[in-house]
């Protein structure tokens, strides 16, 4: 498999997008349907990579198996408090539930994760945008 699709470019495949797309989707719908109350979701890997990479506006590595990352939704605003464990601070207000993609998700490459990095571009970013 590796030798006919180096990028894993399978045939028949979603696309990285229409993936987190449906994952944003399926995390709305749990919103509006358990409204102000905590809901564990189980996912596979890359889906949790995918949605994480886009609330944090940018691509994340490889997330271990069996760890915890916290997600909030309240109306239009999504916020990241921890991935696998390590704690983060993201939050990203979209104009509207409409907005579709909601977030742009690159595959990125997968490499151990390693917060440290991004937590350092994640408050960069947030405080050139309060400058």
């Amino acid at each position: 498999m590796e030798r006919l699709y180096p990028e894993r470019d399978f045939p028949g495949v979603e696309d990285t997008q229409q993936v987190a797309d449906r994952g944003f989707d399926g995390l709305e719908a749990l919103e509006q349907r358990y409204r102000g109350q905590k809901v564990l979701v189980v996912a596979h890997g890359t889906l949790i990579r995918f949605l994480l990479s886009g609330i944090m506006e940018q691509p994340l590595p490889s997330i271990p198996n069996a760890t915890l990352s916290l997600v909030e939704l309240e109306g239009t605003t999504w916020s990241v408090s921890m991935i696998a464990g390590q704690e983060v601070q993201n939050r990203v207000t979209m104009d509207s539930r409409d907005q579709n993609p909601r977030f742009f998700v690159e595959k990125g490459a997968l490499t151990p994760l390693d917060l440290r990095s991004t937590q350092g571009s994640a408050s960069a970013d947030a405080e050139e945008g309060a400058r």
